[in-house]
C-alpha cells in the first residue's frame, strides 16, 4: 500500500496505528493467503512470518514476544541544521566528497 500523506497526517497515522490494530481480530485465512505470497531471503522476516502462519491469531502476540531478538546493528549518526537548501547541498557535498555516507533529511 502506499499513501500519500502530509507531515501531520503522517504523524496522527503513526500515533493511532499500533492502538487501532490492537483492537483488530484477524481473518486468519485472509492472512494466511496473504503470508503466502511473501518471498524474503531475510532469516529475521522468515521467522516472524513463520510465526504468525504457525499461530492462531488469539495466540500469536506471546509467541512473537518469545521470538528470537533482531540484532540491529549500531549506526552513529549526526544531524544537521543549515540555514536554507544551499547549505544544506554545501554541507553534503562537502561531507560526500570527503568520503562520509550522507543522506538528505527535510524535516
Amino acid at each position: 500500500m502506499i499513501l500519500d500523506l502530509n507531515d501531520a497526517e503522517a504523524d496522527k497515522l503513526l500515533a493511532t496505528l499500533d492502538p487501532l490494530a490492537a483492537l483488530a481480530g484477524t481473518d486468519q485465512t485472509m492472512l494466511d493467503d496473504l503470508l503466502a505470497q511473501i518471498e524474503t531471503e531475510n532469516i529475521a522476516v522468515q521467522e516472524f512470518l513463520r510465526i504468525l502462519t504457525d499461530s492462531p491469531s488469539e495466540e500469536c502476540g506471546s509467541d512473537l514476544l518469545d521470538a528470537k531478538e533482531v540484532a540491529i546493528p549500531e549506526v552513529y549518526q549526526i544531524l544537521v541544521t543549515c540555514r536554507d537548501e544551499a547549505e544544506q547541498r554545501e554541507v553534503f557535498e562537502r561531507l560526500t566528497a570527503d568520503g562520509r555516507s550522507c543522506r538528505i533529511v527535510n524535516l
